[in-house]
Order: structure tokens, then sequence, then C-alpha cells
């Protein structure tokens, strides 16, 4: 309910203050650290997520002897499934394999698939359905060759949008997260540095929160429209 999340902003705000011991609030990625601010007004040490831990070192791929793209993330059983927008592949997708290049995730062509023969394949599109997913994570760890939908590209194509950026709204089924129940979403903090609240599904607001997802925020990835 409500009342026990501000019980928590408050526990947060608490901790934070406190001096002996003292306490340090961290996020697992930037889109956290920006999310905890807005309902807390803390500035959370981003601890980012990674899989370079247990992401073999593997040699050099000097020719990918796999034809495939991979399209991600790495948890993404087919193409089109209810989180990719259909129209994008009808559009994008389909045509191009149509002639130079073809496309299946990794569960289609391996179901269980070692780093190793993932590294086989020369790229990865990835689609994503959340702002954070070891799904890439896993992939960015291993060097491959990331190709996302620009901001631009997901305006066009709606669905492409990752649908659990948010708890609540209609994009969501109520048996995910807590999208009926709206009301128990504490307001915002004073101190927030943010327009915008992270769990509108304003126009304005989801592209604004949108800049936060790992995958607008790490390097050497590539964007296309």
């Amino acid at each position: 309910n409500k009342s026990a999340w501000q019980d928590t902003v408050r526990i947060m705000q608490a901790a934070a203050k406190a001096t002996n011991p003292r306490h340090f609030v961290a996020a697992m990625s930037r889109y956290d650290a920006e999310y905890i601010n807005y309902f807390t007004g803390l500035k959370a040490i981003p601890l980012y997520s990674s899989s370079q831990g247990y992401v073999p070192k593997l040699p050099y791929r000097s020719n990918s002897a796999r034809k495939e793209i991979l399209v991600g993330p790495l948890n993404k059983n087919k193409i089109e499934d209810r989180r990719t927008d259909r129209r994008f592949v009808k559009d994008l997708i389909q045509p191009t394999n149509e002639t130079k290049y073809t496309f299946a995730t990794a569960h289609s062509l391996y179901k269980n698939y070692y780093w190793k023969q993932l590294m086989q394949h020369k790229a990865t599109i990835i689609l994503p359905y959340a702002v954070m997913s070891y799904g890439i994570t896993e992939l960015y760890a291993l060097g491959m060759p990331l190709f996302v939908p620009s901001m631009k590209l997901m305006k066009e194509y709606p669905g492409l949008y990752p649908n659990d950026r948010a708890m609540t709204g209609p994009v969501l089924a109520p048996t995910l997260y807590c999208a009926e129940q709206y009301d128990i979403i504490p307001d915002k903090h004073s101190s927030s540095r943010h327009p915008y609240s992270p769990e509108s599904n304003q126009t304005d607001a989801k592209y604004y929160w949108l800049q936060f997802a790992d995958f607008y925020q790490w390097p050497h990835i590539t964007y296309f429209d």
C-alpha cells in the first residue's frame, strides 16, 4: 500500500543520513539511480550491472562463421512475440530476411548455448523489453556489436517501447507489477531533479525516462532509424 512505500522512502532517507555506521544507497543502473532520486531526493551511487565476472575471455572473432544476425535480448524465444512490435518486424525484419541477412534468436538456433556459439555471429539487434536486462548486459560484456532502435524509431513504432519501464498503466497486463494499483505511488520528492514521474505513461514522460535505459547510456552501441 501507499503508506508502506512511503515508509520505505523514509527508511532510505534516514539510512543515507546516518553516520555511525555510515550507509550508502546504490543502484544497479542509471535508470534506477534516477528513479530513486525522483521519489527520495537521494543521489544513489550507480553500481552498473556487469556480466564480466562470468563471461570468459574469448578469442577475437576475425571471421564470424554463422550467417545469422542475432535478435535479442538473449532470453527472447522468437523474433515476433508479445513484446515486439509486429509492424516493425513486417516492415524491417522480414524484407531484409528475404535479401542479404538472416535473423534469428539464440533460443531458436540453440535452445541452450555456449558463449563461444554466440561469438560466431557478426552482431545482435536488440529489441528491448526492459530498460535494464541481463540478456543485453551479457552480450555487451562479450563485446558483441549491438544495434538498438533509435529514440526516433521507438516513437515511430510504439510497440518497440520497453513495456515494463513503468509499474502502472494500460499497456501492462494486471498480473505484471502493480498495474491496477496506481494510487499507491508516492508523490515526487521536493528535492527531485526530474520534471516527470517515472510511472507516468504520458508521451513526454515516457521518452524522457527512456533516455536513462542502459542501451542509451552505454558507449559503443550503434543506433538505427
